[in-house]
């Protein structure tokens, strides 16, 4: 089922005709995991200048060398680059279509393919950088935080794809590399084979690049390349014109058609190219490579001075004037940068590939140096506009926050620098502090389509927990001090303001819209008075940390305690809200992952939560990859492994497609690239078989053990208190080292619920503990604390 507001989801772009889209089955099948690493690395002056104040500083300099170069080189600048180079040897008796390093690295699950070309969008990989985003083979693509289009009617924006050309023939397969962050396809000819390989650069975030590697060393004559060219020169998104073409470049520029709300502007935008000849003649037994360099710049980036066309040209100009191995090697190694923190599992590739897959659709959405929230389908789709729900702080977010905190750190910036516009949505309901819009794009402002949306106000909850949570894994108090705090008192503050005493002198807060929208406007929603709960609870620890405790409302503590959880005495369990509804649930089940709410852990307390779990399970009949995965993980804690695991195989339906794409249905509805369902996924192995938690006092593994048909998990480089630590489970034993720590990290020690003492850990010994129990990892600051509460 759709979300409020949207009676089905629109996919605005129809390409049934391009040449480059190659699909079919999800080629091999499972034989064995592995995770060996080939990706080349090295550091030189342009690997160390990859963060954003090192690359505006640096804008005024290259636009001042690249704009010459651009304008006095002539056409030969940007002229496709041709060297000699081998591609692949065709098998001999002409049949094969895939590179037998494809099937190595698909058993590995570093890689995944499709073969047989098919026109099903969901059968289409995706690529994207965190800053540039497309559906392989699209005309389309977008670019992080342009938006068109006044309040709701805002959307993410479509760009023409610079880059999406290739020979006119279908391609015999398409892969995508995991691990690489790049689309390679296979075209055949009777005598000659070629591949092209378009990736979005991970480094240098503003350029794409495709290149064509043709060998004909097996043909006596000269091969004819046609390539088809599917270039557009307007969108409906854009007032686009054309600055400059010849055969060899064509530079772009254009400003969106309608802001957001009359605070915020439009947006320019500029692109240039390389452009194909229409033909290309290898000589006999030869080889031709072919690289295309695209640059895309807006008006959203930090630009010292030159205009924003002044600097894509200088970039492309610059780009285009390196050497490609050298091009190629940056990204690489950016590349290798970003997946040293993963999740593994031994004996069961199928598996691996889902995760590895769920992994790369939300952090192809996302980069370290551009803070940009992340909407259900990720920065490639347009489904929901691309606005940004609750989804990004509670389904997709926390695996940012475990395995790349850098990130996560930037994500949060999008809701501390719309805090101003979170005060007027407050202001404007009547209420104080900071309100945050149930979908966001741009100002900050309410931008659904549904009235209702205004009272779905368990989002601003959801922001709250989500900068506590980056607390609980940095300790960084600084940061504390001078983002979250502003954050945790404003959305406090709202939450007290939210609460009135009823008639009999209860605390209630009314008239909202649920996790379960269907509900209507109802009181005391189960969910939204647990984060409120939260909020409250949350600011006033701060404020204690901070010595700021003279600035929190007197009544916090006292609303966070009284606020009612719903619940039937009849029944043993919680309701969703007052009116006692039969609706999914989703929200009641949450309260036990990922809220954690306190309970007792008492028989009773296991009671209550089996209870929750059967009830509302049964009643859901949706197939929304929204909705399984917090029961996965809340079955996991009471010790139900097979139950678990019966939903980890339901959740699989939604899974589509050669490339192991999310949809938000298992049927032909909802949102493609769903990346809120692949982020619940991810969070099923390393919260729920793994156990992890984040405390005030530690990080607890709790009952950690393997999923089925594994025969080891491990959780590549989840980062605690800056360092990064490689945790491995097995059916026994879970094994804990540091991978690497950050200069100012404090040493870790960790211990086992069994045990009354403490171990450092290090990065040369393994520590290892048995799965029964749980275990704790905590600084020095913590140990006393947190051992006496494990306890």
């Amino acid at each position: 089922m759709a979300r409020k507001g949207y009676t089905h989801v629109v996919n605005r772009d129809t390409d049934a005709d391009l040449v480059l889209d190659v699909h079919g089955s999800r080629g091999p099948p499972p034989i064995s995991r592995s995770r060996s690493r080939d990706i080349i690395g090295g550091d030189d002056w342009s690997s160390r200048c990859r963060q954003r104040a090192c690359r505006v500083a640096s804008i005024v300099g290259f636009v001042a060398i690249g704009v010459a170069a651009f304008l006095g080189a002539g056409t030969g600048l940007l002229r496709a680059s041709m060297a000699p180079v081998v591609v692949l040897v065709l098998a001999k008796d002409g049949r094969t279509r895939v590179p037998e390093e494809w099937e190595v690295r698909g058993d590995a699950a570093q890689l995944i393919y499709g073969v047989e070309g098919i026109d099903d969008a969901s059968g289409k990989p995706n690529l994207g950088n965190g800053y540039l985003g497309a559906s392989f083979g699209s005309k389309w693509m977008t670019v992080a935080g342009v938006f068109n289009g006044a309040k709701e009617r805002s959307h993410k924006a479509l760009v023409p794809a610079p880059y999406n050309f290739g020979p006119r023939i279908q391609a015999s397969a398409t892969a995508l590399d995991l691990e690489k962050g790049m689309i390679e396809q296979i075209f055949h000819w009777p005598d000659a084979v070629a591949v092209q390989r378009t990736y979005f650069h991970r480094a240098w975030h503003h350029v794409a690049v495709t290149e064509l590697n043709i060998d004909n060393t097996q043909n006596s004559e000269p091969l004819r390349v046609e390539l088809a060219d599917p270039l557009l020169l307007d969108s409906d998104d854009f007032s686009l014109h054309v600055v400059s073409q010849d055969e060899n470049n064509t530079c772009i520029e254009g400003r969106t058609h309608e802001s957001e709300s009359p605070e915020a502007s439009t947006v320019s935008i500029a692109l240039c190219r390389a452009n194909p000849k229409e033909v290309y003649l290898v000589p006999a037994h030869g080889t031709t490579r072919l690289v295309f360099p695209s640059t895309v710049w807006t008006t959203l980036d930090a630009l010292p001075g030159p205009s924003v066309l002044e600097v894509v040209k200088a970039q492309h100009a610059l780009v285009a004037a390196m050497p490609h191995e050298e091009l190629e090697r940056l990204h690489l190694h950016a590349m290798q940068e970003l997946t040293v923190a993963r999740i593994e599992v031994e004996g069961n590739v199928e598996l691996a590939k889902t995760i590895n897959a769920s992994l790369w659709g939300i952090l192809s959405s996302f980069r370290e140096d551009y803070g940009s929230p992340g909407s259900p389908g990720g920065l490639v789709g347009d489904c929901y506009g691309g606005h940004a729900f609750w989804d990004a702080e509670q389904m997709i977010w926390p695996n940012l926050l475990m395995f790349h905190p850098n990130i996560a750190k930037d994500v949060l910036q999008y809701r501390f620098h719309l805090r101003e516009a979170a005060g007027i949505n407050a202001a404007r309901a009547g209420k104080a502090g900071l309100k945050f819009p149930w979908e966001s794009a741009v100002s900050g402002y309410e931008v659904s389509p549904w009235g209702p949306a205004a009272r779905e106000i368990h989002v601003s909850g959801d922001v709250s927990l989500a900068f506590w949570r980056y607390w609980q894994a940095s300790g960084g108090m600084q940061w504390l001090h001078e983002v979250a705090w502003p954050v945790l008192r404003g959305v406090a503050t709202y939450f007290a303001s939210e609460v009135v005493t009823t008639s009999v002198g209860n605390l209630a807060i009314r008239d909202v819209v649920d996790v379960d929208e269907s509900a209507g406007q109802v009181d005391n929603s189960a969910y939204t008075n647990a984060v409120a709960k939260l909020a409250l609870t949350h600011a006033v620890k701060a404020a204690s940390l901070l010595l700021r405790s003279q600035d929190i409302g007197a009544n916090w503590t006292r609303i966070a305690k009284a606020l009612p959880i719903p619940f039937s005495h009849e029944k043993k369990l919680h309701l969703e809200h007052e009116s006692d509804s039969d609706g999914t649930g989703l929200g009641v089940i949450m309260l036990q992952y990922p809220l954690d709410l306190p309970m007792e852990p008492s028989e009773s307390n296991r009671h209550v939560r089996r209870n929750d779990l059967i009830y509302y399970a049964s009643k859901q009949v949706s197939s929304s990859a929204m909705y399984w995965w917090t029961v996965a993980v809340a079955w996991l804690e009471l010790g139900e492994i097979d139950l678990a695991a019966k939903i980890v195989d339901r959740m699989s339906q939604n899974v589509r497609g050669p490339f192991y794409a999310w949809s938000e249905g298992s049927g032909p509805w909802g949102c493609s690239n769903f990346i809120t369902g692949a982020g619940g996924y991810l969070q099923i192995f390393w919260a729920g078989y793994a156990g992890v938690r984040l405390t005030d006092e530690a990080l607890l593994f709790r009952m950690p053990r393997i999923p089925p048909d594994t025969s080891s998990l491990t959780l590549r480089g989840l980062t605690y208190r800056g360092s990064r630590l490689d945790v491995r489970i097995t059916p026994a034993t879970i094994s804990l080292k540091i991978q690497s720590a950050s200069t100012h990290a404090p040493a870790l020690f960790v211990t086992h619920n069994t045990l009354s003492s403490w171990v450092p850990l290090s990065p040369v010994l393994e520590k290892s503990f048995p799965v029964e129990g749980v275990v704790q990892v905590a600084t020095a600051d913590q140990m006393s604390v947190g051992l006496t509460k494990m306890k």
